[in-house]
């Protein structure tokens, strides 16, 4: 699984907002993944708020420690991960942690 493309709004003062994103900045007629282009999109957005005083790219506002701990969950679900390996309790706690709904197993679910 890819890494996740984080996009933070912060208030930094009365009315006024950051936005902070891991995504390099833009560089005109670079090519972009899929995710990248839908996240520049998404800040583009943000920047055109009144509100947007600054839009800062390359900031690390999720640690790579969150990243492995939030990426091991998804595995303990995923099919193709540990899902066959753990319990429908461990399955249905990691979907809990996503906030999934609609898909729990078993009868504790």
């Amino acid at each position: 699984m890819a890494n996740p493309i984080v996009i933070a709004v912060s208030l930094i003062g009365p009315g006024e907002v950051q936005i902070e994103t891991n995504l390099q900045a833009p560089r005109p007629g670079a090519p972009l993944a899929p995710q990248e282009a839908a996240a520049l999109e998404l800040v583009q957005q943000g920047a055109k708020q009144p509100s947007c005083r600054r839009v800062l790219f390359d900031t690390a506002k999720v640690d790579p420690d969150t990243t492995a701990c939030v990426d091991l969950v998804r595995e303990l679900f995923n099919p193709e991960g540990f899902a066959h390996s753990v319990s429908a309790e461990v399955r249905n706690a990691a979907r809990r942690a996503f906030g999934i709904k609609g898909q729990q197993e078993g009868l504790a679910a």
